[in-house]
This record gives C-alpha cells, structure tokens and sequence, in this order.
C-alpha cells in the first residue's frame, strides 16, 4: 500500500502522483534492479507514457520521454522504433536548442543523428 509508504516518509503524494521523498531512495530502489533488466525498464517507462498521455502531454514532458527511451535503447529491437527514438531525440534537441540548453541540445541532436539510417 503506497499510503504506508508515505507515512514512513519514503514516498511523497503530490496531487494524485508519488515521488520518491528523496533521492537517495530513489537511487537505492534503481540499485535493486539488475543492470541487464534496466534498460527493458526504462523503454517500459517510456512506453507507458506514450501510451498514457495525448500528443499535447507528451510534447510537455518531452525531455522526461525522451531520457527515458534513450535509457532504454538497448532494450529497442524492432527497426522503425530506433527510427521513432531518433526523431523524437532530434524534436527533443530543437526544442533544448530555443530553450538556451545548448548542453542538453548537443546530446539530444547527437542521439538523432547516430541512429538515423
């Protein structure tokens, strides 16, 4: 139950979501998953928010999808994904690019362009 876990302060209720109440939590909780399950994990992530979310959403949480499928590219197998991944990457970039986060827009763009046939 997540409300028992909110009362032992290990998650926080922002509205109807939780989040870890620290990072450190966060961060022991990831160490517990197997380094060859975790990239299968964060395209799971990814995939549900692409599947829980309008357009409109996604766009707003962009940078959020975006790190989460490149998390998870390992886990990618079919052809036209990678192809998906790598435009959103280059959405993401542009995006990062007007915002002033040249750093995060050189990874992103970089992200596009190696997986682009």
């Amino acid at each position: 139950n997540l409300n028992i876990a909110v009362h032992e302060g290990i998650l926080d209720k922002v509205g109807s979501k939780y989040k870890f109440a620290h990072d450190q939590i966060q961060l022991a909780a990831y160490s517990l998953i197997p380094k060859c399950e975790q990239s299968s994990w964060h395209l799971r992530i990814g995939q549900l928010l692409i599947d829980s979310h309008t357009d409109e959403q996604l766009e707003a949480m962009l940078f959020l999808l975006v790190d989460q499928l490149n998390r998870g590219k390992e886990a990618i197998t079919e052809e036209c994904k990678r192809i998906h991944l790598a435009e959103l990457n280059l959405r993401a970039g542009k995006k990062a690019k007007v915002s002033g986060v040249f750093s995060s827009s050189a990874v992103y763009f970089a992200e596009g362009n190696n997986r682009r046939v």
